[in-house]
């Protein structure tokens, strides 16, 4: 990791970069190292992002969007593709798309992959203010080959993914 945030900090290196691929069982498994990566990287428009390590760029975009400054503005993420992930790291999405339509930030796009996700969840996602457009490839029972986020600190996060908060009652 700090190979990779030296090499972005080099002149020019982290506002090239828009589009973000993270696809490895042990890469990205902690909110703050996600935090540290996104600061790095602020013309950063999509993200494609595998497993459990879903979860925790969710989080670190939470804390993006509830607490911003100015350098946390710049980060402008229109696009998230999630693949292989489990009905957990769905509910602490719907937490991130809930504060981002707080913050007034601009709706994104999202693309599920053999995703573990139930129908219920995918039109409360469509549903969503804070989602342009879902597109989904129709699997409810994803293979979710890392498993799926677990943390004893996040005690709001339901199994199910299903969030009634989540939805904007005025749609």
């Amino acid at each position: 990791m700090l190979i990779l945030e030296r090499m972005l900090s080099w002149p020019g290196m982290g506002r090239a970069i828009t589009h973000l691929e993270v696809d490895h069982p042990n890469f990205m498994h902690q909110t703050l190292q996600w935090r540290r990566l996104l600061r790095t990287i602020p013309k950063l428009t999509t993200v494609d992002v595998t497993g459990p390590a879903a979860a925790h760029l969710c989080l670190a975009l939470c804390e993006f969007t509830s607490s911003p400054t100015l350098d946390d503005r710049l980060l402008d993420l229109r696009s998230l593709n999630l693949n292989r992930a489990g009905p957990r790291v769905i509910s602490v999405l719907l937490k991130m798309l809930k504060e981002r339509v707080e913050q007034s930030l601009s709706p994104i796009t999202l693309e599920l992959r053999s995703c573990e996700i139930n129908f219920v969840t995918i039109t409360q996602l469509r549903l969503h203010a804070g989602v342009k457009s879902v597109e989904w490839d129709g699997q409810e029972n994803g293979y979710l080959c890392y498993g799926d986020y677990n943390s004893e600190e996040d005690s709001d996060v339901e199994d199910g993914g299903s969030d009634p908060e989540g939805i904007d009652e005025e749609e």
